[in-house]
């Protein structure tokens, strides 16, 4: 497990953070100009064109890393990783991918996004472990009377490694394998984190300890 001290996905980083130093000054020099009867039209548009692109610089920052423009600020459902098993429940297939890109990116994965969706050949979560190995997780977000079976994980491994390039693959599902499937996966060495191991990332535990557990 890394020993990394984790940083809430919402939080920004310091390079963030200079930017909204420099835009909140633009911003005000725009309304003390407004406010003064200043008419100056040069002055008030450097101001402006400052302060736009600062904001530009900063949703650039965050969408460039994987997370949303206006993450921490109460505007997405998926700005927190606390979430229950029963959340993940009511979730949306799509929703259960970005919340498995999120947990990527808390136990401090890399250059993580979500490419789910039709023809993604079974790649919705793609990114870098911390040690540098590129990894390819499959969700299936399943009602907990539905299994994932053998022919999904078929699928999976015959797409992983020799299309998507994968030195890790992860197989996410908030419900159970079959036994074929458990048995298929564990012989490829994918990682299989099945309901109750999502309840225990959910809870706070690496992934990466199950990465580990898995490595050849």
């Amino acid at each position: 497990m890394s020993k990394k001290k984790r940083r809430k996905k919402q939080d920004l980083t310091p390079g963030e953070a200079l930017t909204v130093a420099w835009a909140l000054p633009c911003l005000m020099s725009i309304s003390a100009t407004q406010s003064l009867g200043v008419r100056e039209i040069g002055s008030y548009w450097i101001a402006a064109l400052l302060f736009i692109a600062g904001v530009g610089l900063f949703v650039w920052r965050r969408v460039a890393s994987g997370r949303s423009p206006l993450l921490g600020y109460g505007s997405s459902p998926r700005g927190s990783t606390a979430v229950s098993l029963a959340g993940v429940d009511a979730m949306s297939g799509r929703e259960f991918e970005h919340l498995v890109a999120d947990l990527c990116r808390r136990d401090g994965c890399s250059r993580v996004r979500v490419s789910g969706g039709a023809g993604d050949l079974g790649a919705d979560v793609v990114g870098l472990l911390p040690d540098g190995r590129r990894f390819v997780v499959q969700c299936k977000r399943f009602s907990v009377t539905s299994k994932v079976g053998s022919p999904d994980m078929q699928r999976f491994l015959g797409t992983g490694r020799h299309v998507h390039g994968a030195q890790v693959l992860i197989f996410a599902t908030s419900s159970l394998f079959t036994a074929p499937a458990r048995n298929l996966g564990t012989a490829q060495a994918v990682v299989l984190i099945d309901r109750d191991r999502l309840g225990s990332w959910l809870a706070g535990r690496s992934a990466l300890s199950f990465v580990g557990a898995v490595r050849r």
